[in-house]
């Protein structure tokens, strides 16, 4: 809590959805299973949580973020913060289901070397997954 992740909630709320022991005592709330990618995935966000990751970029230029998420609102949104810069609101779409997976995309301009990207959660939604691509 609060180094790569604020959750708003105690326990892992994904542990009792999908009878896992995953992260059991981990804040963040990660299911084991069935989104796309068929591995873990982040649920249960609120507006004000966020999560860390450090990317180690390889090429200079725009880059591509795309999200797999799904959401039940056309209101929520990820704040991508990329080394302590202004942030980049991504709106999500509306996909009709928690578990009805679609991309989000925003572009981006990276330099190679290492990155740490924050992501600040709007709403209440499921992201399977994220990827950055490079030109």
């Amino acid at each position: 809590e609060g180094v790569g992740h604020h959750d708003l909630t105690p326990g892992n709320a994904g542990v009792a959805a999908t009878r896992t022991a995953y992260r059991e005592m981990e804040g963040a709330d990660v299911y084991a299973g069935w989104g796309p990618s068929g591995d873990h995935w982040l649920g249960y966000t609120q507006t004000g949580e966020w999560t860390r990751y450090l990317a180690d970029v390889r090429s200079s230029g725009m880059h591509t973020l795309t999200f797999y998420v799904g959401t039940q609102s056309a209101t929520d949104a990820i704040a991508v913060t990329i080394d302590g810069a202004a942030p980049i609101r991504v709106p999500l779409p509306d996909t009709g289901s928690w578990g009805n997976f679609q991309p989000a995309s925003a572009s981006v301009s990276l330099e190679p070397g290492p990155h740490l990207i924050q992501l600040t959660f709007t709403g209440g939604f499921q992201m399977d997954y994220f990827t950055i691509e490079a030109p």
